[in-house]
């Protein structure tokens, strides 16, 4: 009885264990985890395909057997879209889903003996889009170096720009006064090498710059200089002639303390923010001439742009309003009007906005911005910020809804990933590059971030 007591013991036992592994095997869905399937008679055959839902980029798996290692004779489509075939060790063969796929029919063809076999599923695949967030430039060690990419260093970068040939421009604001060791700097990033083009290491110009802007011809790089630094320079000109290697003065700072400059789209006329007693200023030939007051106290204006047509003027301001402005512009009588707060606290002309600082995303006056930087513009006018002390990248769409883009606000950090859990450590720069991602000047993590839909 004890005999037949302990059989019927170590058989459910056993039968425990093999439930046991059935259910780990099952709870496995790790997709990149091979399965080993047999060998069948040499004819091809895929069974499943795994994971049923991805974006850009996602690696998809086919489970099978019998099937070719040279890639050639693979083809994987999903919603009729071509995939990457990547890899085939004869039971598993991957492949790589490509941008804009959708959700659709997924199907694998494998030539065999001159035919080829068609494998469909009884699942689509799902297609989902997510914004991610990745280093482009800079390993986060404040250091400048130049060279390729992957090894190249940046110190504070706090302005980025794209010239029409693919090349990203790099503004480092550096110290003041300068040193040996930090330096304000004009770099350009072109086919993956870095270098640099100009520097205020022992210029009497400029010592502390703080914009840079392309003429509608791409031939000059308007510069701006704080007034605070021992540059001389108010408003200066790089020029494409000698590869942007030298500065032209076209304003001294001791006439006006400018941050910022635009260049109109339609005209080419350039515009400069004036930092004291905030006001925009029209350059020409030697001069300027005020054309809109801001506020009638010190003001920051740390960015403008003009819209895409050229018939508004968008704003970020700093000190005294941390608020995103707009105004309409006739390029025919050349005047502003209509100046008013798109988002954050309202700014009156003239008049003393209250300092509120703050992060909250809602709408109009109710929303909320630490140091509002660099601005950029897409094409259905929504405006993206680098909301640099909120440490995150901020979206205002035409009616002035303002919502988080990316990062992780008022938590200084650095992770890359997905754009709600990513973190920047002071983003003063974004600009849209000509792949259709955004581009951000980390500061304080020393790199240059891409932001793109996956």
């Amino acid at each position: 009885m004890k005999i037949i007591y302990n059989i019927l013991i170590n058989r459910c036992l056993i039968l425990f264990m093999a439930i046991v592994g059935i259910g780990i095997i099952s709870c496995d869905d790790n997709p990149s985890k091979e399965v080993m399937i047999p060998a069948g008679g040499g004819i091809p055959e895929v069974k499943i395909f795994s994971p049923l839902k991805g974006g850009f980029e996602t690696e998809i798996s086919f489970y099978g057997s019998n099937l070719p290692t040279d890639l050639s004779k693979i083809r994987v489509t999903i919603n009729n879209k071509e995939a990457e075939v990547t890899s085939s060790n004869g039971r598993i063969v991957t492949a790589i889903i490509q941008k804009d796929t959708g959700s659709g029919a997924v199907k694998i063809y494998v030539d065999n003996d001159n035919e080829t076999k068609e494998f469909t599923f009884p699942h689509e695949f799902e297609y989902g889009f997510q914004t991610l967030v990745s280093t482009y430039l800079g390993d986060g060690t404040k250091e400048d170096v130049d060279g390729p990419r992957e090894t190249a260093r940046l110190k504070g970068p706090y302005r980025v720009n794209w010239d029409n040939a693919g090349g990203l421009f790099i503004l480092e604001e550096g110290g003041s006064p300068s040193t040996p060791t930090n330096y304000s700097a004009v770099r350009r990033l072109v086919n993956d090498e870095l270098e640099t083009l100009f520097t205020g290491l022992g210029s009497t110009e400029a010592e502390k710059m703080r914009t840079i802007v392309f003429s509608n011809d791409y031939n000059t790089l308007y510069v701006t200089n704080d007034k605070d630094a021992n540059g001389t320079m108010g408003l200066g000109m790089l020029s494409i002639m000698d590869n942007f290697s030298s500065m032209t003065a076209l304003i001294d700072n001791a006439s006006e303390t400018t941050l910022t400059a635009a260049v109109h789209p339609v005209t080419g006329d350039i515009f400069i923010g004036r930092y004291n007693s905030a006001a925009i200023m029209k350059y020409e030939n030697g001069s300027l001439d005020l054309k809109m007051d801001i506020l009638s106290a010190n003001g920051t204006l740390t960015d403008m742009i003009f819209s895409k047509d050229g018939e508004k003027l968008y704003i970020s301001i700093a000190w005294r309003g941390h608020s995103i402005l707009v105004a309409d512009y006739d390029k025919d009588s050349d005047t502003f009007s209509n100046l008013r707060t798109l988002a954050g606290p309202a700014v009156t002309v003239p008049g003393n906005a209250v300092n509120q600082t703050g992060y909250v995303d809602a709408k109009g006056d109710q929303a909320r911005f630490n140091n509002p930087q660099q601005i950029d513009i897409d094409d259905e006018d929504n405006i993206y910020v680098a909301d640099a002390d909120n440490h995150c990248i901020r979206k205002v769409t035409p009616d002035g809804t303002v919502t988080t883009y990316a990062g992780t606000g008022k938590s200084a950090g650095f992770v890359n990933g997905e754009a709600s859990i990513a973190k920047f450590n002071k983003p003063f720069g974004c600009k849209f590059g000509p792949d259709g991602a955004l581009y951000i000047a980390d500061n304080n993590n020393h790199r240059i971030r891409r932001i793109a839909m996956q």
